[in-house]
């Protein structure tokens, strides 16, 4: 009898991912497939590898690929150092710290990412708003526009919203008795973040540097305007290959290769941060 019901049952969980599985189908693995396909086969259809040939032995796109990295990995780490400290505040703040920062953090998600990334050309510029304040304490002019370090602070604070609502999460979690007793055993501050906050905090750094992570290196639209040519990353490639010089081929390999980058990475990250002690599971 209670197998009769095992099965009813996972035959109704069945059916209710059905629909799930479908739209995945329909628009993920049937579109990589034909981005396969087209990746495959030169400009008069002939099969060929050529595509991948020509992307990964031309330096201009080997440069690219080490820009994207860069600024993904820089924008997760800027939104980590940024983000930690409003988390905490808004987890162990009063109820009006609470509401007020959350506002300040979460209203620019209800804000066209156009918006923010011209808002960020008027605050990077050479005149603007950043270069202000350095010359206020007599330190030199950067130049923002156009550069990586533009895009990566532009990207840090158009992500930051989800690395602070990871963190917010893991921390509302963690009982403030447990590092009251710390305190009072005698641990300094930091030795006190670096033995009970940080391994009970992990499992948020992990979901929200690989969310970060992930939108990060696959951006469009801050890169393109913050960026552009001169600091091109490969969303900008893809997109400069496919409609500016029709070059399908070599766009769909470069899709790819950043499908597979962007895979590699976060599984590689994953298994690091889960089989080191302060992942939850004891170092192998």
């Amino acid at each position: 009898m209670a197998g009769a019901q095992l099965r009813r049952s996972d035959a109704w969980l069945r059916a209710a991912m059905a629909p799930q599985v479908l739209l995945l189908v329909a628009f993920f693995v049937v579109p990589v497939v034909f981005i396969v396909q087209a990746s495959l086969h030169d400009k008069t259809g002939a099969l060929t590898a050529a595509n991948y040939a020509a992307f990964l032995f031309d330096s201009y796109d080997r440069a690219v690929v080490g820009r994207t990295l860069g600024v993904a990995l820089g924008t997760t780490l800027l939104a980590l150092v940024l983000g930690y400290p409003l988390a905490r505040a808004i987890a162990r703040g009063s109820a009006f710290t609470r509401w007020f920062l959350s506002g300040a953090v979460f209203f620019p998600l209800l804000t066209s990412s156009v918006v923010r990334s011209f808002g960020w050309l008027v605050l990077l510029a050479d005149s603007g708003l950043m270069n202000d304040v350095l010359s206020f304490f007599g330190l030199p002019h950067l130049r923002l526009v156009f550069t990586s370090l533009g895009v990566t602070i532009a990207l840090a604070q158009v992500l930051l919203p989800f690395m602070v609502l990871s963190l917010a999460n893991a921390l509302a979690n963690i009982d403030p008795a447990v590092e009251e007793a710390a305190a009072t055993l005698g641990s300094s501050p930091l030795r006190r973040f670096m033995r009970v906050t940080l391994p009970m905090l992990a499992p948020g750094i992990l979901a929200g540097s690989l969310l970060v992570f992930a939108i990060a290196i696959s951006s469009f639209v801050t890169p393109a305007l913050i960026g552009g040519p001169r600091a091109e990353v490969m969303a900008t490639l893809i997109y400069t290959n496919a409609t500016q010089l029709g070059n399908i081929g070599l766009a769909s390999a470069a899709s790819l290769i950043l499908l597979v980058i962007t895979v590699a990475l976060v599984s590689l990250y994953y298994r690091i941060v889960l089989s080191t002690p302060t992942g939850g599971e004891p170092a192998r």
